[in-house]
């Protein structure tokens, strides 16, 4: 977790989105076993071959292989963080948001993954290739009690919010009652924390996974300082592409 001891003030989130959901019923996807290959890898190459199916069955326009898919959450709201990072996606204009009732089956040499419903977002516009940043100074391990910092670049004129997902739930970091502005002109180099009275410590009971989100709006979004896990990725893809950008970081606390 990170402490910071602020007040904790709640707003109203008004979305500007305009989209599309697809559901997609019974969706497929196998892979083949082999006794080298860990029983989950193959698991994971099977669900991605589902998910593939799922865009094929939507009707959703193909497009070159240049994008990742964002993200995946689960039926019970976990997200599925390492396909963020490790699918890739063939379909600029749309994002997988959620799936139910995922079952495996062995059939001979291959095992089977068998998704009831999946729900794909299909947005109006692409995502504005030109409206980015860069952060700099994240590590991926970091120790309980070490405090966070980096350095944030916007490319164009911006608003910034940054959430801290920790045991399935999202909180605000990023504005508070402490760091009010999160309007950010670009080329702009700005350090965090922007309060040099407060820091941004690292806690944990024990050695932790857990997600850093950066959310970059051409509008001002007055998001809640905390909800679930499932809600915060719905909420970020409920905005046009062409209105955001975000980025993911995975970091380890190390409790020693």
């Amino acid at each position: 977790m990170i402490k910071k001891g602020l007040l904790i003030i709640v707003f109203i989130h008004s979305s500007f989105a305009f989209s599309q959901n697809i559901v997609v019923k019974n969706v497929v996807g196998f892979c083949e076993t082999n006794d080298l290959v860990p029983l989950e890898t193959i698991k994971n190459c099977a669900f991605e071959k589902a998910l593939i199916n799922a865009f094929e069955k939507s009707g959703v326009q193909l497009e070159v292989q240049s994008k990742f898919i964002e993200s995946l959450v689960s039926e019970d709201g976990i997200v599925k963080s390492k396909y963020i990072f490790d699918i890739q996606s063939k379909y600029l204009n749309s994002n997988i948001i959620d799936y139910k009732n995922l079952t495996y089956k062995q059939k001979g040499k291959y095992l089977f993954a068998y998704i009831e419903t999946v729900t794909i977002i299909k947005y109006e516009t692409k995502s504005d290739a030109e409206f980015s940043f860069t952060l700099n100074g994240i590590s991926n391990i970091y120790k309980d009690g070490e405090n966070l910092s980096f350095t944030f670049n916007p490319h164009k004129n911006g608003f910034l919010n940054i959430f801290y997902i920790e045991n399935e739930n999202a909180y605000k970091l990023f504005p508070s009652e402490d760091e009010k502005e999160n309007y950010f002109e670009k080329n702009q180099k700005y350090s965090f924390p922007r309060n040099e009275y407060i820091d941004y410590t690292l806690t944990s009971s024990e050695n932790e996974d857990n997600i850093l989100v950066f959310i970059f709006t051409k509008w001002d979004i007055n998001y809640e300082d905390e909800f679930s896990e499932k809600k915060l990725y719905k909420e970020i893809y409920s905005i046009q592409r062409n209105q955001r950008t975000f980025e993911f970081f995975q970091i380890k606390i190390l409790n020693q």
